[in-house]
């Protein structure tokens, strides 16, 4: 039976975990509520342009895109001389499989 107490382990290790996915999960919200209402208001948003209405810093804003990008919820369309200046925008619920989704 082996020990499941180990030295290079913190007790609060999991619960950091759990904070990081409940962080990113946050964050994606936002990013989403940003997005929403900005389509409404006819506005185009980059990369760049979502830390400051949304208060999350530059690597939250671009791993919360990234990780929207991968679960086809919206697309960037990028430019290739600015990876923060690619256009963002939510994609349809019917146009899932949008073929213009690239990576960032």
């Amino acid at each position: 039976m082996t020990n499941s107490i180990r030295p290079d382990r913190r007790a609060t290790d999991s619960d950091e975990a759990n904070t990081h996915v409940t962080t990113q999960r946050n964050a994606s919200d936002i990013i989403i509520e940003e997005l929403h209402r900005a389509a409404c208001e006819g506005r185009t948003l980059t990369v760049w342009d979502l830390s400051l209405p949304t208060g999350l810093t530059m690597p939250e804003v671009f791993a919360a895109v990234r990780s929207l990008e991968l679960d086809k919820t919206l697309s960037v369309d990028d430019d290739q001389s600015d990876p923060f200046g690619a256009t963002v925008r939510l994609m349809a619920s019917s146009s899932a499989s949008d073929t213009d989704i690239r990576a960032a």
